[in-house]
């Protein structure tokens, strides 16, 4: 009885840790880049949001999105006047 106790709080602690330890990782596209997923368009006036537990996890995402065709990796988010769509969440 004791264990299993434990073992919840465990896992709870680690569900927990999760959801508030992601990173958010923004990336943009060059002028020539255009992808359209779902029905939305995905190019230079937008910035793409991917929250993962790491900078290089959200990289891989895009990579496996969008190829090879996006331009610029931050950490923080960019000046959004220079992108007039605004940002696109992926999750």
């Amino acid at each position: 009885m004791i264990l299993t106790k434990l073992l919840i709080v465990s896992y709870d602690f680690k569900r927990l840790k999760n959801n508030y330890m992601l990173e958010k990782t923004y990336f943009t596209f060059g002028q020539d880049h255009k992808h359209i997923i779902g029905g939305t368009i995905y190019d230079k006036d937008c910035v793409v949001e991917i929250e993962n537990e790491t900078h290089s996890g959200a990289r891989v995402k895009m990579f496996r999105l969008f190829g090879d065709k996006w331009s610029l990796q931050y950490d923080k988010e960019p000046n959004l006047e220079f992108f007039p769509r605004g940002i696109i969440k992926i999750n």
